[in-house]
């Protein structure tokens, strides 16, 4: 079963948090946690999960908008 709104930390809002990605999240904060390889590497893993087989023009918006985030704030939380 899928959690709801895994996607970003607490106080994030509803509208980024969707589930859809919950998998590519899920691998992601795990990746970042470990801090094993490159930030830069594992957040573009993160961007290929959420893209993989997606063609709805919303959800691949939705998924760069994901990736910028990281790319910009995703220092914070990793290997932490």
């Amino acid at each position: 079963m899928i959690e709801k709104y895994y996607c970003g930390p607490k106080g994030t809002p509803k509208y980024l948090r969707s589930n859809y990605f919950a998998h590519a999240c899920k691998a992601h904060d795990k990746d970042y946690k470990e801090g094993a390889f490159d930030r830069k590497l594992v957040d573009q893993w993160f961007l290929d999960r959420m893209l993989k087989n997606e063609t709805k023009w919303w959800r691949r918006a939705h998924a760069y908008l994901l990736y910028k985030i990281v790319r910009i704030f995703g220092w914070k939380f990793y290997a932490k």
